[in-house]
């Protein structure tokens, strides 16, 4: 599927979805879908739910979701007084596996109160019940996680490169990141990191997760650094960010002992299997 320069644009007074594939989905399964962004995904109003995918995901199974930049203006983006954005699904019930966003997420909201929840893959994931659900595994997102609050706001923001906030007791694993958080809101209170913003470290999981050395959060102007409860990251083993596109670190360290066996070296490169193509 192919979203041109104009993108999709979804305003409601009360409840707002928007996503690449799907506004909303339940008990359904997205696989093997390519998503390729040459706009904008964007939803507004009271309630502003936005994902390269599909905004709001209930109990749902993803695999393989492809949301790939293609040109300067692609971006998943949301504005509204509650706001669940991701690079993949806004707000996530469903289990997410093997999927990349190479997309811009942003949040804005000038209401007095509220909050925002956004993600470089998920801006919200909870598990509502069962093995799987809220679960993220094997993605990769590349871009960066901005944030805008109006001054005098007491909103709650929840901003992370991977995952806005968790809920539930979430299980976590094979997180790839290359991007940035950037949050401005200066009244309200703020939870953020360069993997997740917030999460619940007495029932979450979180194994084999990386960042590229260089990316970072930026909270009302100033370098952040998150507290020492904040879930165990790995820097990977490069000299700057943008080693982190050639994937020189590959085969260096156990990360391709991947979940289901999803990715692979091809040329010097790390991508997902259902990447090839036939010679």
């Amino acid at each position: 599927m192919n979203v041109g320069a104009g993108g999709i644009n979804v305003v409601a007074t009360a409840e707002a979805y928007a996503g690449g594939v799907a506004g909303r989905t339940d008990n359904a399964k997205i696989t093997s879908t390519g998503v390729s962004l040459g706009g904008t995904v964007r939803a507004e109003g009271y309630e502003a739910y936005a994902g390269g995918v599909t905004a709001r995901a209930g109990a749902s199974t993803l695999e393989s979701d492809f949301v790939l930049e293609n040109g300067s203006n692609a971006a998943v983006s949301a504005s509204g007084t509650v706001v669940r954005v991701g690079g993949i699904v806004g707000r996530n019930e469903a289990a997410v596996s093997n999927c990349k966003a190479f997309v811009n997420v942003t949040a804005e909201s000038s209401a007095t109160r509220g909050s925002v929840y956004a993600g470089g893959a998920v801006g919200y994931t909870i598990n509502t019940g069962g093995t799987t659900s809220g679960n993220v595994a094997a993605c990769y997102f590349k871009g960066t996680v901005t944030v805008t609050v109006a001054d005098g706001s007491s909103m709650e923001v929840n901003a992370g490169a991977a995952i806005g906030r968790t809920a539930g007791g979430v299980k976590c694993g094979r997180l790839f990141v290359n991007g940035n958080v950037v949050v401005v809101n200066k009244d309200g209170t703020n939870e953020t990191g360069v993997l997740v913003g917030r999460f619940d470290s007495a029932k979450d999981e979180y194994t084999k997760c990386y960042v590229a050395e260089g990316n970072g959060v930026t909270l009302n102007g100033a370098a952040y650094v998150p507290g020492e409860d904040t879930p165990v990251i790995e820097a990977l083993k490069t000299t700057d960010a943008s080693n982190y596109d050639n994937w020189d670190w590959v085969g260096k360290t156990d990360n391709l002992a991947l979940d289901g066996n999803l990715w692979e070296v091809v040329d010097g490169k790390l991508i997902l299997k259902a990447e090839k193509t036939e010679a």
